[in-house]
């Protein structure tokens, strides 16, 4: 069974895959994130105490300055808060900086997951296949358009419209009453390897 053994070979390469980037991530974790993490737990935690002390700090050398030079203090003024705001944008721009690699490690993993169901994924349609289930397979089907974390997974994955997918399943069940145009049509559009699935369907 040529499509069956060709599922099988995809459900093994999106596993593989998931395997590689979760050891990229494993290794990423242990280096960059390690690496940086003493640094960034500091800025964390001390950051407001920061901001406090050189407020205070500009509070008080704007009023010794202004009890001693009067009006001239204004231009100082406007300076210490300058740079007041400085600090406060310098320190925001390093936060979002490691939320920035937060958010790529959420990335990471949500292809991860995505590789792994779609391995599944076609596991089953494969066993589905070998066993000549055509209620699992339109079960399958019906899955592909309702759940929406697998439709998600199958686009992530880079297999296609989840739509499609299920439109190939949809015409396997029920290729005895599609003509042969109908078919070809569903072959065009089919994502590797299921559009074997139309070419052996007399075989499987």
């Amino acid at each position: 069974m040529k499509t069956v053994e060709l599922l099988e070979l995809e459900a093994r390469k999106f596993e593989e895959r998931a395997n590689i980037l979760e050891d990229h991530l494993v290794k990423w974790q242990s280096s960059l994130v390690k690496k940086y993490e003493d640094k960034l737990k500091p800025r964390h935690g001390y950051s407001p105490y920061i901001i406090l002390v050189v407020l205070v700090a500009q509070i008080s050398i704007i009023v010794l300055l202004q009890a001693r030079f009067g009006f001239l203090i204004i231009p100082r003024m406007l300076y210490g808060l300058v740079g007041i705001l400085l600090l406060i944008v310098f320190i925001m721009v390093i936060l979002n900086h490691f939320n920035n690699k937060g958010e790529e490690e959420v990335s990471i993993m949500e292809r991860i997951n995505s590789y792994r169901k779609v391995a599944k994924l076609y596991k089953r349609i494969g066993e589905a296949i070998t066993s000549n289930n055509l209620e699992e397979i339109q079960r399958i089907a019906d899955e592909l358009l309702e759940n929406v974390e697998l439709a998600r997974a199958v686009e992530t994955a880079g297999v296609g419209d989840p739509k499609v997918v299920a439109y190939v399943l949809y015409a396997y069940i029920n290729k005895d009453a599609l003509s042969k145009e109908e078919i070809e049509e569903a072959i065009t559009v089919a994502p590797r390897p299921l559009g074997y699935l139309l070419r052996e369907g007399e075989e499987e």
